[in-house]
């Protein structure tokens, strides 16, 4: 029970670090750090509010950042292997991208593993910023509080099953290894779904 509070005192104590490691965090990677955020705001280490302001905050520079970087190698590297690439890997998933690029983008926020290859692809293509910012936006209003409350979930209800630090962080471990592994399995699913899809439009 201790060492547990011990986390909250430390986080609360060092808010500052706290709130950038999570901004630049969601910027890298966004799942696990916003359910991790979600756990210490169960922990108390800060507030739930400042957690979804900060992963929010981070969502943004996330969308911009990566935007930016696929708009700027486009100019420099246009005829990237490493495009061809990142093509292959958006279309795989979201083979309809070209012809709704706003439904592609919005999906994208939720399949893991793709949404930064389907950043970096949206300015490597060009689309319209505004149709961009507007399927991050709205995606990010639930993907940021969604994520959050995964986390405070899974603390919540290790909390509940031991007190124990060695205990909560094995079952709270448990949660987050097994929620990937769900992701995973969805985003397959997904994939196989839209490319038979696809096909059967193409036929």
């Amino acid at each position: 029970m201790h060492s547990i509070q011990a986390i909250s005192h430390f986080v609360h104590a060092h808010q500052f670090w706290a709130h950038i490691f999570l901004l630049v965090g969601v910027v890298v990677e966004g799942e696990f750090v916003l359910v991790v955020a979600g756990i210490v705001a169960h922990l108390k280490g800060f507030p739930f509010y400042e957690a979804f302001i900060f992963g929010s905050l981070g969502a943004l520079a996330k969308t911009v950042i990566w935007y930016s970087i696929g708009l700027g190698m486009s100019k420099k590297y246009p005829n990237s292997k490493f495009f061809r690439y990142i093509s292959g890997k958006v279309h795989s998933f979201l083979p309809q991208f070209k012809r709704q690029p706003f439904i592609s983008i919005f999906i994208s926020k939720f399949i893991y593993g793709i949404n930064h290859f389907t950043l970096v692809f949206s300015g490597y293509t060009k689309i319209k910023l505004a149709t961009y910012m507007k399927a991050e936006i709205l995606s990010s209003l639930l993907w940021v509080p969604g994520l959050l409350s995964i986390g405070y979930f899974f603390s919540h209800t290790a909390f509940g099953i031991s007190r124990d630090i060695r205990k909560f962080t094995l079952i709270v471990f448990a949660f987050v290894i097994g929620f990937i592994a769900l992701e995973r399995i969805i985003r397959l699913i997904f994939e196989l779904f839209e490319q038979y899809k696809y096909g059967k439009e193409e036929e």
